[in-house]
């Protein structure tokens, strides 16, 4: 089976080592029970790990071979676990417990868009308006207001990077548990200037608070419109952009906020309309 897969052809399964054989029935058996997204990172790790073992090339700044996970012990240490590991020293944002929701601030979420350089639709004045070929978000009049509250609040608006933000919350059912019993959870996200060819990107969109549906919300809403309202009256709130290379300051408001209908009677204490009240 090794050697038809490679070659095509099982002529060549007598000239095929029993290491390589076995190498080749291990990476079958994890292509087996990985998704297709880890197929793509599985791939170049292969590559990668070849170059290491094919090369006699030194850098010379390297300080010599580096060390290849060889179990999975090797793995835990330097990857998972261990107190040097990669992933738990990645850095992360804080996560604040609100009335029983996990939030996570909305400046985190600037800082981390802006800090990794992802292209943005920030809002220029010259762009936007009424204009009769309008075709994109930072064109249309919504956003003009926008660049208008930062033309009042900022003397020199051409030194601010004006974004628009929009925020999506609603509840939603696990997929495990008793239907009766499952505890249905809530989520809001927040999506900052994605420029238009990326709209259905998840680069630009973050979970900025969730908690269990049944809770009332009011205290992390609250806690958003007091982040937003200090981006639109402090002039002091400054990000390092990696794509321009320096430190911006910048103005950022509400472009939408999108709910259906029964999440936007419960953010405005409404009852729930429909036959006998029901939920529709």
């Amino acid at each position: 089976m090794v050697s038809q897969s490679i070659y095509g052809s099982v002529e060549m399964c007598s000239k095929i080592a029993t290491r390589h054989v076995l190498m080749h029935l291990s990476l079958a058996s994890l292509a087996c029970g990985i998704t297709r997204g880890q197929h793509d990172l599985l791939g170049p790790v292969l590559h990668h790990v070849l170059q290491l073992f094919t090369t006699n090339h030194i850098n010379e700044e390297s300080i010599g071979p580096v060390m290849v996970p060889q179990s999975s012990y090797d793995l835990r240490c330097l990857y998972v676990l261990g107190k040097h590991a990669i992933l738990p020293n990645l850095p992360r944002p804080q996560v604040q417990l609100v009335h029983n929701h996990a939030y996570e601030y909305l400046k985190e979420c600037v800082a981390d868009l802006l800090g990794h350089g992802f292209p943005i639709c920030d809002i220029n004045g010259n762009q936007c308006g009424f204009n009769l070929s309008m075709e994109h978000i930072h064109q249309s009049t919504a956003a003009l207001k926008i660049y208008e509250q930062a033309s009042i609040f900022c003397c020199d608006v051409s030194n601010v990077l004006c974004l628009y933000v929009t925020e999506w919350s609603d509840g939603f059912d696990p997929t495990s548990g008793a239907k009766s019993n499952r505890g249905p959870c809530w989520i809001k996200t927040v999506t900052i200037s994605p420029p238009p060819n990326s709209l259905d990107d998840l680069s630009h969109t973050y979970p900025i608070a969730s908690g269990y549906d049944t809770d009332s919300h009011e205290a992390v809403e609250k806690l958003f419109a007091s982040e937003l309202k200090e981006f639109c009256n402090d002039k002091n709130i400054t990000f390092y952009s990696g794509k321009q290379r320096y430190i911006m300051v910048v103005y950022l408001n509400i472009f939408a906020t999108l709910q259906d209908q029964p999440e936007r009677c419960k953010s405005n204490y409404l009852m729930l309309g429909g036959s006998q009240f029901h939920l529709q």
